[in-house]
């Protein structure tokens, strides 16, 4: 598996433990689940309408910068 070169907000850093935790799984699986969810919901979007997928995408990362 390769390792990406992502940071997270200090708030998604702490939704992810909490969720983990509240789980009983590790963060990295809670990370790569999301992330795979995340892409499969982006792909779906894009396949049908993709100036909504860049709008959402765009949208997202700047609440995630936050």
């Amino acid at each position: 598996m390769k390792q990406l070169g992502v940071r997270f907000s200090d708030s998604a850093e702490l939704q992810i433990k909490d969720l983990a935790e509240s789980l009983g799984l590790s963060g990295s699986e809670v990370a790569r689940a999301a992330l795979s969810i995340g892409v499969q919901k982006l792909k779906l979007i894009g396949s049908n309408d993709v100036e909504s997928a860049q709008s959402l995408v765009l949208m997202e990362d700047l609440k995630a910068k936050q």
